[in-house]
C-alpha cells in the first residue's frame, strides 16, 4: 500500500495556512477598548485636577510661609532703626 503512494506521483504541497481576518472580533475588541478608554477618562481628569489642586496648595503654602517672614523681618528693621 505504502509503495503506490509513494509510486502514483501525487505530491504533497505544504502551503502556510492564512487565517481569516474575523471583523466582527475585530469591531469588538476597539469597542472595548473604546468603553474602557471612555469609562477611565473621568478619574483621569479627576486624578490630574487633584494633582493640580494640591501643587497650587504648596505654592500659597510657601508664599504664606515667605510673607510671614517678611513681616518678621521688617518689625526687627523697624525696632532696629527705633533704637
Amino acid at each position: 500500500m505504502l509503495s503506490s503512494a509513494g509510486g502514483s506521483g501525487h505530491h504533497w504541497r505544504n502551503v502556510p495556512l492564512v487565517r481569516e481576518r474575523d471583523v466582527r472580533r475585530a469591531r469588538w475588541l476597539w469597542g472595548l477598548l473604546l468603553g474602557i478608554m471612555a469609562a477611565v477618562a473621568p478619574f483621569t481628569i479627576y486624578l490630574l485636577q487633584q494633582m493640580d489642586h494640591v501643587r497650587v496648595r504648596y505654592k500659597i503654602e510657601e508664599l504664606r510661609s515667605q510673607h510671614e517672614r517678611l513681616v518678621e523681618m521688617e518689625q526687627r528693621l523697624r525696632i532696629e532703626r527705633a533704637s
